[in-house]
């Protein structure tokens, strides 16, 4: 648990990286913490980063990006893993029960 919360990044620290030239390299492989739905809040791991100069939103903190995250949720298949927005990335730490959750649904899927 101690390991994951230092591999955890938070949506502010994500958004202060966002244009810096390390950004998607040290990105694949992190976690963060996203909403699955109003209840459930889980751990996903980075895999990949892409660049969509086409569909531009802005961030929490007033910048501009195209930047998107694909993250391992449940299944490590390419038709599992989803792109997701950096400000729908949690800005909060990861909770025992949400990695216990993550846990879970991780061996229920074979990850």
């Amino acid at each position: 648990m101690e390991d994951l919360k230092q591999a955890n990044l938070r949506r502010s620290k994500i958004e202060q990286w966002v244009d810096e030239p390390f950004f998607d390299k040290t990105m694949i492989g992190a976690f963060v913490r996203i909403n699955l739905s109003k209840r459930d809040i889980i751990v996903a791991e980075v895999k990949n980063v892409k660049d969509d100069e086409d569909n531009v939103y802005s961030l929490t903190n007033g910048k501009k990006t195209g930047k998107y995250l694909k993250l391992l949720v449940t299944e490590d298949t390419e038709e599992k893993l989803k792109w997701y927005k950096i400000n729908q990335i949690s800005n909060q730490d990861i909770s025992e029960n949400e990695f216990k959750l993550t846990v879970k649904i991780r061996s229920m899927s074979k990850v």
